[in-house]
């Protein structure tokens, strides 16, 4: 009994004192004070209400808020190193076309970061090398960085299909597996989280059809009030987020879960609710929900594209460490989704292999500081993917 007191007088002077400020060891400790991670996270919600509030020039320019897609570079705008023409296709040679001429293919990539070739150069990326390399071709660009397979989706209804493009290829990032489970970037991947914007999110039904819900920050406005009022976030997020469903009692107020009153019981809510990101995990598992979530949204983009005349493909763009496991695992974890979307008539080029032979896991020169393909390794995915479909479609 003596043991039993002086466990729980001892976990009390740790909530009180030790956690009372809600951070243990530089990280945030359960129920989060707001559902933000890192400071970087809170300096770009600070940036991005000063500029609402100061300069909305600027802050159009700057934010890339879209109330539809959550965000998107701007048309005929500059973003960091990068050029977007009148479509919002990052620059090639030449901006698109607006009306092509007899003969002139079109095909549109859609896709995340590694589509869109962020930290390098427009003429370093592999959509540029593409666009070059391909005569009677023009290669339109419309990757977003830090898009899932549902703002993809979504991106190609908006911004792709009224350009009628001859093809459309899909480059999935296996990194961006977990992005489709959540409203909230900063939920799935925590300090990792570059922006602190809303999203669409679909869910897919037991009779596997998808539902869309839309962003829950229609206008700018909406993304500082949710962030700062507790239950709107909740009320707009709980009934669909993957991750306030598996750890609700994190983002409850203070208090209102058992779990809140115990020093003990605030860490391993903490630990439970930083468990279960692994991409590997959920894609190389044809049952979990999330795998089933990413392959219907592809094969709805798939059927989708078809429909409306363009021929559809998927590439696989693996980053360093997907490549790193790949290696050591005698292939990627994203293999049963390769294999369903093939057995479906789809067709799929894994850079994979291209990549691994081409030695990128051996030095730094292939790799950006932010993770990204350099220009050299661009330059070996737009060789591989010429060798591999640079022929016109038959």
């Amino acid at each position: 009994m003596v043991v039993v007191v002086t466990l729980a007088l001892v976990d009390q002077l740790l909530l009180y004192t030790v956690l009372r400020d809600g951070v243990f060891f530089g990280h945030d400790v359960a129920p989060f004070a707001q559902p933000l991670f890192s400071p970087q996270q809170r300096d770009m919600l600070a940036r991005f209400e000063e500029l609402l509030a100061e300069d909305r020039a600027k802050f159009d320019a700057r934010t890339q808020f879209d109330a539809e897609l959550g965000w998107c570079p701007p048309r005929g705008g500059r973003r960091e190193k990068m050029a977007f023409d009148w479509a919002g296709s990052r620059m090639g040679i030449a901006p698109l076309p607006r009306n092509r001429g007899a003969g002139e293919r079109l095909i549109a990539l859609v896709g995340c970061s590694f589509t869109l070739g962020s930290e390098v150069r427009d003429d370093e990326s592999w959509a540029y090398g593409l666009d070059a390399r391909l005569p009677g071709t023009r290669v339109g660009n419309f990757g977003v960085g830090g898009y899932g397979a549902d703002q993809t989706l979504l991106r190609y209804r908006r911004d792709v299909a009224p350009l009628a493009p001859d093809e459309v290829w899909f480059g999935f990032f296996p990194g961006a597996t977990l992005r489709v489970s959540s409203h909230f970037p900063p939920l799935v991947h925590r300090w990792r989280a570059r922006t602190v914007l809303f999203k669409p999110m679909f869910t897919r039904e037991q009779d596997g059809t998808l539902t869309l819900h839309p962003s829950p920050a229609r206008t700018p406005e909406d993304v500082g009030r949710l962030l700062h009022d507790r239950a709107a976030f909740m009320d707009a997020l709980a009934e669909h987020d993957a991750w306030i469903g598996r750890a609700r009692p994190a983002y409850m107020e203070q208090g209102a879960h058992w779990s809140h009153h115990s020093a003990l019981g605030r860490v391993l809510l903490t630990l439970h609710e930083r468990g279960g990101r692994s991409a590997s995990d959920a894609l190389s598992d044809t049952n979990s929900s999330i795998y089933r979530l990413n392959r219907e949204l592809i094969l709805t983009l798939a059927r989708e594209v078809v429909s409306n005349g363009a021929r559809f493909r998927v590439l696989i763009l693996p980053g360093g460490l997907e490549l790193e496991e790949a290696r050591e695992q005698g292939g990627g974890y994203w293999q049963p989704l390769v294999d369903a979307l093939r057995l479906e008539g789809v067709e799929v080029l894994d850079l994979s292999h291209a990549l691994l032979e081409a030695g990128v896991t051996q030095g730094d020169t292939y790799w950006m500081p932010g993770g990204h393909y350099s220009a050299r390794t661009n330059a070996i995915v737009a060789g591989a993917i010429d060798a591999a479909w640079g022929q016109p479609a038959d």
